[in-house]
């Protein structure tokens, strides 16, 4: 059975374990610092009899424009063991992350990732909201969602990660 909740310190043999089965370490390395440095606002397991086979994480970010510093939270990459791909942990994982930015009244999460996978959770292209990438480009693969109505209108700017 799945059960989705909150990373412990315990939990951290089991992080490092699917980051490497994932091929993913530098992003082990990088979840440790944003959790060392308190830029993690959620962080969350998924756990398959007691095996932790999936996180994700929302860190704090901004929307950055010439008028003011929006506050956003960003997705970072998920991260999924590969003999649990394809049974929809990274879904769940995602709603997760939702569920608790609307109980703490967050404005907007945005992530980079596969548009399809995002329009399944009512996500939208960042750029029709005036948002470009940290770059400072446009890019369909920046996603978008609204958890304050309103938030993002005629907002616009660039993302800024802490990092």
């Amino acid at each position: 059975m799945l059960e989705i909740r909150t990373q412990t310190p315990e939990d951290a043999e089991m992080v490092a374990a699917l980051t490497e089965a994932t091929n993913s370490p530098i992003l082990g390395v990088l979840f440790k610092k944003l959790e060392e440095e308190d830029l993690t606002a959620f962080n969350e397991v998924a756990v398959w009899d007691g095996k932790i086979v999936g996180k994700a994480v929302a860190i704090k970010a901004e929307i950055e424009s010439e008028e003011a510093s929006l506050p956003v939270l960003y997705l970072m990459p998920l991260v999924v063991m590969p003999e649990y791909v394809r049974r929809g942990i990274a879904l769940v994982l995602v709603r997760k992350i939702l569920e608790n930015c609307k109980a703490q009244e967050t404005g907007a999460l945005l992530a980079h990732g596969n548009p399809e996978f995002f329009k399944h959770l009512d996500f939208l292209p960042a750029e029709l909201h005036g948002i470009k990438d940290t770059t400072g480009e446009a890019t369909d693969k920046l996603m978008a969602k609204e958890i304050t109505e309103g938030y993002l209108a005629e907002k616009g700017g660039n993302l800024i990660l802490p990092f």
